[in-house]
């Protein structure tokens, strides 16, 4: 019976344990075999996987089958075409695992700031709709006069109560159709983010290290160059594939491959700079793994900057949605005791 419901920590185990044993210098048939045997949690899918193979399947057509995600079922593809499956699903479970650990440490950063906003919001709903409303008709029942901060006060609470639920309806929907139609929203927005500098720098890095991963992986297996692009091609590898046959045309016109990069806008400049150079030394794949490492950290220094701006920045909008719910409170009130007194 295939599992549906598999967790990213299950897939995570399952790529390490497969990797161990192949390191170890076992066939994949008798990994899987080992695998399946254990009492664990996935150890079916280690089964379906043998099944698959003993006919005859390749492993990414195995985890095709049984629908694991098409970035891991990709990799494995690239793995496979490599004649390195051992060490580059090891290299699979190492980026799974960052992954993983800067999911696991922004959520447990923005857990607490969240949390507070929205009980925050929710208060301040709460005064707008059931507060304001009774110190409204303690004003006119007593026919007092409505300061200008007062009568500002009202008009944000109606504004608040009549706005807030619609907007969380639009959240929810967006939430939804993100979702659901990943493919139809990035269609949307990704030129968006794009016109955004800082934004598509990061989308540059993101796109340049997952290309130079593969491209010195193939590389250091003795693929030759033109075979590896038409890999990228056939995976569609940063969903580039556009600029890819495009880059083969121009190879084959006699342009460098350095110059072909230099002409893909998602992928950032310096890798242009850097295939240049090692053209010229023939060092190609020790560049491009340098290349690979280089934006690696790049990643991780742009993480750690998010995360020492976005704990302080949510801090302060915390402290400045508390003041404005106890202004919005005291206001109306003070008002009331003055003129009262």
């Amino acid at each position: 019976m295939q599992k549906s419901v598999r967790t990213s920590l299950e897939i995570e185990n399952l790529l390490v344990d497969l990797s161990d044993l192949l390191r170890s210098g076992v066939d994949l048939e008798f990994a899987l075999f080992v695998i399946s045997e254990q009492k664990l949690s996935y150890a079916t899918d280690a089964h379906l996987l043998r099944q698959s193979v003993r006919i005859g399947e390749t492993l990414s057509q195995a985890l095709t089958a049984i629908h694991y995600p098409m970035r891991i079922i990709s990799f494995v593809r690239i793995a496979e075409l490599s004649g390195e499956l051992d060490r580059a699903l090891l290299r699979l479970c190492e980026h799974l695992l960052q992954q993983r650990t800067r999911r696991e440490r922004t959520i447990k950063m923005l857990m607490y700031p969240i949390v507070l906003i929205i009980l925050s919001i929710l208060v301040v709903y709460g005064l707008a709709a059931i507060v304001m409303p009774n110190f409204e008709q303690m004003y006119g029942s007593m026919h007092l006069k409505l300061t200008y901060s007062t009568s500002l006060t009202f008009y944000l609470a109606h504004l608040m109560v009549l706005s807030l639920p619609p907007f969380i309806l639009l959240v929810i929907l967006f939430a939804g159709t993100a979702f659901f139609f990943p493919r139809l929203m990035k269609r949307i927005f990704f030129p968006l983010l794009l016109s955004f500098p800082l934004l598509r720098s990061f989308i540059q890095i993101l796109k340049g290290r997952e290309v130079m991963e593969v491209i010195a992986l193939l590389l250091s297996s003795g693929i030759d160059l033109l075979s590896v692009i038409h890999v990228l091609v056939e995976l569609d590898l940063a969903h580039l594939r556009t600029d890819w046959l495009e880059l083969i045309a121009g190879l084959e016109s006699g342009k460098t491959f350095a110059q072909g990069l230099s002409e893909i806008s998602l992928l950032p400049s310096f890798l242009s700079e850097m295939i240049a150079l090692a053209e010229n030394t023939g060092e190609l794949d020790r560049t491009a793994q340098r290349a690979f490492l280089h934006l690696e950290r790049m990643i991780d220094r742009s993480f750690e900057r998010f995360i020492r701006v976005a704990e302080p920045s949510l801090t302060i909008f915390v402290g400045l949605l508390v003041g404005g719910a106890t202004l919005f409170l005291t206001l109306p009130m003070f008002s009331l005791i003055r003129q009262l007194s």
